[in-house]
């Protein structure tokens, strides 16, 4: 799965990292990036108002901080650059 959109919140814990990306469709799309090191240099950090492409699994997920829902595990997150690309994923997913 994939989505296109501005990150709205980071939230930093002990072995994830998770992200609150907004694709215009809703409520903001749960992304979690499970960390295989604690070493903060060795990943790549982004910040709310980037707009991303997040790729990865589509699973339903409860933990005690966070209720029951869809959650993203992603499995590569980048910045786009380009502005056109948020609009070229919409409509390549109408076209599907």
């Amino acid at each position: 799965m994939e989505i296109v959109g501005i990150i709205r919140s980071v939230q930093v814990r002990l072995k994830k990292i998770v992200y609150y990306i907004d694709d215009g469709t809703g409520p903001c799309m749960r992304c979690t990036k499970f960390l295989t090191s604690v070493d903060p240099l060795s990943h790549t950090w982004y910040s709310p108002g980037d707009v991303v492409s997040a790729k990865g699994i589509l699973a339903l997920s409860e933990t005690n901080e966070e209720e029951y829902g869809f959650n993203i595990q992603l499995s590569c997150m980048e910045v786009v650059n380009d502005p056109n690309i948020e609009a070229f994923h919409w409509l390549s997913s109408m076209d599907l």
